[in-house]
């Protein structure tokens, strides 16, 4: 805390002495008396100055100071008043840049104790684009097709109760009986009913292939609608993740050569296996429904026939493909998020020069 109080101008050194004209003056002697492009990228210096080219400090009769900044376009030196506190931060800034700049990060505010340092030294900058926070999506072929599927799964799933429900119908009862033995020898005959249904191919599959029509539209049109917010995204942050406490952009593809699968793999298996577990009972739930509109035994001994199983089986099958699918598309996008996160943290340490 001591390096952040000498910055801020807690502590006041002696008063240099004043010169007789205007001098030109080194605010460190790690930099020298005249500041170059390289010094200046090196310890982040006049942050608000575009297209810079050289600076020097100056100090005046009357104990001001002042630093003329040379830019790339206008040869001509444009000179800003300092103040003698500012100097002598700035100077400290720069000696002890290292530990400084690792206090400030560790404040909630530090970067706008950074700004304010050289608030009014330089040219206006050039407003912040908008960037995203979350990290880009996944391309459009895997974002659509997920959907779509998903979509498709989810309505033949519906389509196929709907379907099950409208199409199967009862035909007959049979009367049957089964000679039985007990384990004390004795011989009887079980009576019982046989119920039988059968299916119209067409209604069920009109229902169930109009059900996974309108499932893959909704699908797709989900995946278009996701499309266009992510290049509109990408439109607005122009290749830039984020800007580090300088100031200074971070692009994509810094971000993306520190990404790690870490957090990708093990949300994928998370929502693959929610998704999964969610879709079932679903399913379950539904042909649990459907059974119970379709079969309607007439007694409790009444022994129950269907000509199609698998029709009554579907809506089970496609929700539970449907929640794998979307299950893991969502977990894979949360920790997608996640590793960005963490690799653009890891960018903006190592601009700070320290280790995460």
């Amino acid at each position: 805390m001591l390096l952040l109080l000498l910055l801020l101008g807690a502590v006041y050194p002696l008063p240099l002495p004043l010169p007789d004209s205007p001098e030109v003056i080194a605010v460190s002697s790690l930099v020298g008396t005249e500041i170059d492009v390289a010094e200046r990228r090196l310890y982040h210096l006049f942050p608000d100055c575009a297209d810079f080219s050289s600076a020097v400090f100056i100090q005046l009769p009357d104990s001001t100071f002042a630093v003329d900044i040379r830019t790339s376009p206008t040869p001509a030196a444009k000179r800003y008043a300092v103040s003698g506190q500012r100097f002598l931060r700035i100077g400290r800034y720069i000696d002890d840049f290292e530990a400084i700049v690792a206090e400030l990060a560790s404040l909630p505010d530090g970067e706008s104790l950074y700004r304010d340092l050289w608030a009014g030294i330089g040219c206006t900058p050039e407003p912040r684009r908008t960037v995203v926070r979350d990290a880009p999506g996944q391309s459009e072929w895997t974002d659509r097709l997920v959907n779509i599927a998903t979509g498709a799964a989810c309505g033949l799933g519906i389509g196929s109760a709907v379907g099950a429900a409208a199409a199967i119908e009862f035909t007959d009862t049979r009367q049957e009986s089964i000679f039985r033995t007990t384990c004390g020898g004795d011989h009887y005959w079980y009576h019982y009913s046989v119920d039988y249904y059968e299916l119209d191919r067409g209604r069920y599959g009109a229902l169930a292939g109009g059900g996974a029509a309108a499932g893959g539209t909704a699908g797709w049109l989900t995946g278009r609608s996701s499309d266009k917010k992510r290049l509109a995204a990408a439109a607005a942050r122009r290749g830039l993740a984020g800007y580090d406490f300088f100031g200074d952009p971070i692009s994509e593809t810094e971000v993306q050569s520190r990404l790690s699968p870490a957090n990708r793999f093990g949300w994928s298996l998370l929502g693959a296996t929610s998704g999964f577990v969610v879709g079932t009972s679903v399913g379950l739930l539904l042909t649990s429904i459907v059974r119970g509109i379709v079969f309607k035994p007439s007694a409790w001994d009444t022994i129950v026939v269907k000509n199609d199983g698998f029709s009554l089986d579907v809506p089970l099958i496609a929700l539970s493909v449907a929640g794998l699918l979307k299950g893991t598309h969502l977990g894979y996008s949360h920790g997608l998020r996640l590793d960005w996160k963490n690799a653009l943290d890891d960018a903006k340490a190592e601009r700070l020069r320290l280790r995460p």
